[in-house]
C-alpha cells in the first residue's frame, strides 16, 4: 500500500527508485525477490518490469484484473501467452485455476530461465508449458484431437493473449 503511495507523489516517484538502485548498485547485486499477485518472484532491479513490481507493486495491473475477470465468467481450456517474458501472465492465469493448460511462447532462452526459475519458487504450477518455438507449440496444440474451438483474443493495451475454449 505504501508503495503505490510513493508512486503517487511526483517527486518521490521520480527519487525513490533512483536510492533503490543506487543501494543495489553498493551491494553490487542486480537480483530482487518480491510477491505480486501471490506469485514469488526473483527479478532483476534493472528489467523495467521488475523494478515496477518491486519499487511499486504495480504492473499491468488493470490487465491482469480482466484477465482475471474473463477467466471467472468464461471456462477455458487453453491459454496461450506469446511473448511470455518471464512469464508473469502464465503464472497468475496458472495459479488461479489449476485445470487450464497453458501454452507460453519466449523465444529468449535467458528468458525462458528466469520464467523456469520463477515457476519452480511457486507450488502447484505445474500446468504451464514453455516452447522458443511458435511454430512448433502451434503445430503440436493443433494436432491434438480437439472439438470445434472459439477462440477469444482479447487485447489489452500491452499484453496480447489469446484463451481457448473447446466447445463441446
Amino acid at each position: 500500500m505504501i508503495k503505490k503511495l510513493l508512486k503517487k507523489i511526483p517527486i518521490i516517484k521520480r527519487i525513490y527508485p533512483s536510492i533503490i538502485k543506487k543501494i543495489y548498485n553498493y551491494i553490487n547485486t542486480d537480483e530482487i525477490n518480491y510477491e505480486y499477485f501471490g506469485l514469488k518472484l526473483k527479478g532483476n532491479i534493472k528489467e523495467p518490469m521488475d523494478k515496477e513490481i518491486f519499487l511499486f507493486s504495480e504492473y499491468e495491473h488493470l490487465q491482469i484484473d480482466y484477465l482475471l475477470k474473463l477467466m471467472k465468467e468464461s471456462k477455458f481450456d487453453y491459454f496461450i501467452d506469446v511473448g511470455a517474458n518471464s512469464g508473469l501472465y502464465s503464472m497468475v492465469v496458472a495459479k488461479n485455476d489449476c485445470k487450464i493448460k497453458i501454452k507460453s511462447f519466449e523465444p529468449i532462452k535467458k528468458t525462458i530461465l528466469k520464467f523456469k526459475e520463477n515457476i519452480q519458487l511457486n507450488k502447484n504450477l505445474n500446468n504451464i508449458e514453455i516452447s522458443s518455438s511458435v511454430v512448433k507449440t502451434i503445430s503440436n496444440f493443433c494436432s491434438e484431437s480437439r472439438p470445434t474451438w472459439s477462440i477469444s483474443v482479447p487485447l489489452i493495451f500491452s499484453a496480447i493473449f489469446a484463451p481457448f475454449s473447446a466447445i463441446s
